[in-house]
């Protein structure tokens, strides 16, 4: 018998294929997307840098571009860093040091208005170490600072409650208000802080759940005084005092605003530094006319306190309350206008000026450099002063890169003795000129405006030099002293004929690893006259050492010690037998720009 055949569909074949065809689309989309998304996720997870364009408005070209900064990183805190307000006042002073700024525009608009675009670039590194460091220090220590004061505000709010049931209305009012204003304290400096990875380290509660409880006890406060102030109107009062109680409420009424004003310049005089100037300048303003608003309500306090008896408990009371409120408006709007003004006077052109003439990156393209007119010499054991010649130099040098290499200069002007040990006293005048790639190489000249030796006669010397050396990553780009230079300087005989008067030569060397270090050294033989005119032979040789400070930058601090030998020329020879050396150490100021 045969089995009869089923007659099975078409369409139920087709499906485990097209579900076959759908799964090996689905996996090729997935990859073709995955393969397309997943480079740009590393690219993103390798940027190392913050950016963001800001704009600002000003009334001068410099305030609008320094408001367009501070607004390119208030972008980069709130919007891609994703930090609070108390973040934002301890990161700008800092991105404004370490910052990159790029100027996009700065058109002005009319004859009191520019407008800036500033582009920001700041280190992912800053804001990661600020936020652990810094702004985690901080936060933890404010935090545990509400914590210390909330026993305080329970023991407050519990006396008051206890006050108010024993029907003693002053008292319990003034410890609501005692209470109410601690709440108030501390819910400013914690209105700053935003964050909730952070917790306090006595019991373990973040911001948000302090600023909850804390909001919490000050409903309980207010909803206590408003309890009070009820109760005390249905007493029966004179006309007088309910005149008295109606001027005091209209006083703390008009102290509102002043209070909520206070509130939103407290963060800015906590960090002016991070504020533009003409934020400043509005506050300075508002300042002016809160304090004058003050002074009304303070002349129509005392006008209406005149005579109240402390046997009215509950006027007197009010009186001290209204009393140290006004104490507390007047004393933070002083704080605050203190904190503005000097912010203000600090950025001042005078100021500015001033504090950038003695700390400015120096670029050395200027250095004027002295020498003191004093040495130490090692005696008996112990150091002796003494006198040596007195040194003066200014020096004016650079590079112009041209492609990967360029070309460098630099030209001395030089006034003093020859050497610190030496008599000679000259004004000369020395130029470097040469190209620069890798290493670099050049020569120069060096003659004499004017020279005095011993016998008081002129003998003005020339010479000529060759350079070289190497001349670093940074040069002349972000410095303009190579890495390594030495040069041979050879001096042009004069006088009668001594093979001494024709070994005129010298080597210097200038070693510059970073911009705070410095090493020089150096090595002279030549000859020159003595007094009495014996012409002598001369040789000196040097090794100093220059250091900047973190502060200060502009000046560099120099210690040297420099030696020297003499002896008269006989002949063809040198006379050893008369051989004088002498040494010190000596110290030396260089001021760059």
């Amino acid at each position: 018998m045969i089995a009869k055949k089923k007659n099975v569909s078409k369409t139920h074949h087709c499906y485990p294929k097209f579900f076959l065809f759908a799964k090996v689309g689905a996996g090729f989309l997935f990859l073709f997307l995955g393969l397309s998304v997943f480079p740009e996720r590393l690219e993103a997870q390798s940027e190392t840098r913050y950016e963001a364009l800001g704009t600002g408005k000003g009334k001068t070209r410099d305030l609008a571009l320094e408001e367009a900064k501070i607004n390119a990183l208030e972008e980069i805190v709130y919007h891609q860093a994703r930090k609070d307000p108390l973040f934002r006042d301890l990161f700008i002073p800092e991105a404004l040091q370490q910052g990159e700024f790029q100027v996009i525009e700065a058109s002005q608009q009319n004859k009191e208005s520019w407008i800036g675009k500033v582009r920001a670039s700041v280190e992912r590194s800053l804001v990661d170490a600020l936020y652990v460091g810094r702004y985690a220090t901080t936060v933890v220590n404010l935090l545990d600072a509400a914590e210390t004061a909330i026993p305080d505000i329970e023991k407050l709010l519990s006396e008051a409650a206890r006050f108010e049931s024993n029907g003693v209305i002053a008292s319990a009012e003034t410890t609501y208000s005692q209470a109410r204003s601690k709440i108030q304290e501390v819910l400013r400096y914690l209105g700053q802080i935003q964050d909730a990875y952070y917790f306090s380290s006595i019991q373990k509660r973040k911001a948000p759940e302090l600023q909850k409880l804390l909001q919490s006890y000050d409903g309980t406060a207010q909803e206590g005084i408003a309890r009070l102030r009820k109760a005390q109107q249905q007493l029966d009062k004179t006309a007088t005092t309910q005149r008295i109680l109606e001027i005091f409420a209209e006083i703390e009424n008009a102290l509102i605003p002043i209070e909520e004003t206070l509130t939103q310049w407290r963060p800015v005089s906590a960090s002016p530094q991070s504020y533009s100037q003409e934020i400043l300048k509005e506050i300075q303003a508002g300042l002016k006319q809160k304090k004058g608003s003050l002074a009304v309500q303070k002349k129509t306090f005392v006008q209406a306190s005149q005579g109240i008896s402390q046997e009215d408990l509950y006027v007197y009371a009010r009186k001290t309350m209204l009393q140290n409120r006004l104490s507390l408006v007047e004393g933070d709007l002083s704080r605050i206008e203190q904190r503005i003004q000097q912010e203000l006077c600090w950025r001042s052109p005078v100021v500015q000026s001033t504090v950038w003439l003695i700390n400015h990156v120096p670029t050395d393209i200027f250095s004027l450099g002295m020498y003191a007119p004093w040495g130490i010499v090692p005696a008996n054991g112990y150091p002796r002063s003494v006198p040596l010649a007195w040194q003066a130099y200014l020096t004016v040098q650079g590079a112009v890169p041209l492609g990967e290499g360029g070309l460098w200069g630099s030209s001395s002007f030089y006034g003093g003795a020859e050497y610190s040990l030496g008599k000679d006293t000259i004004v000369s005048q020395q130029v470097l000129l040469g190209f620069y790639g890798r290493t670099l190489w050049g020569a120069g000249v060096r003659w004499d405006w004017w020279r005095q030796d011993p016998t008081q006669s002129s003998s003005p010397r020339f010479a000529v030099a060759l350079s070289g050396g190497l001349s670093g990553s940074s040069y002349g780009k972000k410095a303009q002293r190579p890495l390594w230079l030495n040069t041979f300087w050879y001096e042009i005989p004069s006088g009668a004929f001594h093979m001494a008067r024709y070994l005129n030569i010298s080597y210097e060397s200038e070693l510059n690893p970073s911009p705070y270090v410095q090493f020089r050294w150096w090595l002279t033989s030549t000859s020159r006259n003595g007094e009495e005119a014996v012409p002598l032979w001369v040789g000196w040789a040097g090794l100093e050492a220059a250091f900047r400070l973190p502060i200060l930058k502009p000046f560099r601090w120099k210690i040297r010690w420099q030696g020297a030998m003499t002896a008269p020329l006989q002949d063809v020879l040198i006379d050893g037998t008369l051989l004088e050396t002498k040494g010190a150490f000596g110290f030396g100021l260089e001021y760059s720009l």
